[in-house]
C-alpha cells in the first residue's frame, strides 16, 4: 500500500448546475460509470469515489446521486479539463483507492481507533505503538493516515503472504526459462486468500490459479501448480513443508506480498433480537478489545508453521 499524495475529501463543492450542460455532464458520468472500469474506482463501502484525474476522494453530497456529486467535482477538476486532458496511471489510482479503503477502515472500526496518551497509533496488527501515526491537535488528518499506511507496508502481523515453491526462487530469471522449470509458473492462490491474486498478476513470469485451500497439496504432488502462496500458520493444516523444499518471505522492511482482512460479522437483526443477557456477553466478547486478540492470535499462529518448514530435513 505505498502512501499516496495528499488525503483530500472533496464533497463540499456546489452542486451540479440545473443546466443543459448540468445535465449532459452527468448523463456522461453515468455512461463512462456503467462502461469504464478505470472510473469504477469506488471504495470497499461506497463512501468515496477516487477521481481517476486528480485522485481526489470524492464523497457524495447529501440528497445528490452519485452522478451529480462527480459531475459537480469535475466541474472544477482541473486535471480533469472537460475531458481534455487523459487520467493518471491505473496504478496510481489503485494505489490511491487502496489508500482510501484504508481510510474507511480506521473511519470506521473501533479497533483501528487506539491512540496512547500521547497520541500515538497502536497497531490493532501487532499492537506496536506507530510514532509516524499520530493525532494532531487531537484529530486525525492525512499526516496521521500516511503514517499508518507506511507501516502497514512493513507490518510483519498484518498478514503478509509467502511463496512456497518445490525449486529455490531468487530471481525472475529463475522462473523464465533459463533456469530449471517451465518458462510459465502457475501458482496456486487459495480461495481464502485475498485480493483475487491481483499480486501474482503483477509478477512477470507467473500464472494465477484460484483454487480452495484443501485442493493445494494434491495441485503441487501431481504437478498442477508450482507453488503456493499462503501464510505460515497454514503451512502445517496441509502440510505444504513436506511437498515442497523453499520458501520465499518478503523482506519486513518492503511492501507485504499481500495482505488479508478478515471480518467476524453478525446479522444485526439477528443481535436486536437478542435478549439483554445475551447481547450483553456479546458485547463483552467483541470490539476492540477481541479484534487485538484474534489479531494477536493469528500473529502467533505462524511460528509452528514456520519452525516446521526451517526444521525439514
Amino acid at each position: 500500500m505505498p502512501p499516496p499524495g495528499d488525503h483530500n475529501v472533496s464533497g463540499q463543492r456546489p452542486a451540479l448546475p440545473s443546466t443543459a450542460a448540468g445535465r449532459q455532464l452527468g448523463q456522461m458520468v453515468r455512461e463512462r460509470l456503467a462502461a469504464d472500469q478505470g472510473w469504477n474506482t469506488f471504495t470497499s463501502d461506497q463512501r468515496r469515489w477516487v477521481c481517476p484525474y486528480c485522485l481526489a476522494a470524492v464523497a457524495r453530497r447529501p440528497q445528490r446521486s452519485w452522478e451529480d456529486s462527480i459531475g459537480a467535482h469535475l466541474e472544477l477538476c482541473r486535471h480533469y479539463g472537460g475531458g481534455r486532458f487523459s487520467p493518471q496511471p491505473a496504478a496510481a489510482v489503485q494505489s490511491q483507492l487502496s489508500f482510501e479503503n484504508m481510510v474507511c477502515r480506521a473511519e470506521t472500526d473501533a479497533a483501528w481507533q487506539v491512540f496512547d496518551s500521547g497520541g500515538v497509533w497502536i497497531c490493532p496488527s501487532c499492537l506496536d505503538r506507530v510514532p509516524d501515526a499520530r493525532l494532531v491537535a487531537n484529530q486525525r488528518n492525512t499526516l496521521t493516515y500516511r503514517g499508518m499506511a507506511l507501516h502497514l507496508q512493513r507490518c510483519a502481523a498484518y498478514g503478509s503472504g509467502n511463496i512456497h515453491p518445490p525449486q529455490v526462487v531468487r530471481a525472475a530469471k529463475d522462473r523464465s526459462g533459463t533456469g530449471n522449470t517451465r518458462a510459465t509458473t502457475a501458482v496456486g492462490l487459495p480461495a481464502r486468500t485475498p485480493m483475487g491474486g491481483a499480486p501474482a498478476q503483477r509478477a512477470p513470469v507467473a500464472t494465477p490459479v484460484g483454487m480452495p485451500v484443501p485442493q493445494v497439496p494434491e495441485a503441487l504432488n501431481k504437478g498442477v501448480i508450482d507453488g503456493t502462496v499462503i501464510p505460515w500458520e497454514v503451512v502445517p493444516a496441509i502440510k505444504v513443508h513436506e511437498l515442497v523444499k523453499f520458501h520465499s518471505v518478503t523482506d519486513p522492511k518492503t511492501t507485504a506480498f499481500y495482505t488479508a482482512v478478515f471480518i467476524f460479522a453478525m446479522n444485526k437483526a439477528k443481535y436486536n433480537a437478542l435478549p439483554p443477557d445475551l447481547k450483553k456477553v456479546i458485547d463483552a466478547n467483541s470490539g476492540a478489545d477481541a479484534s487485538a486478540w484474534a489479531g494477536k492470535v493469528f500473529g502467533e499462529a505462524d511460528a509452528p508453521g514456520r519452525k516446521m518448514a526451517e526444521n525439514r530435513k
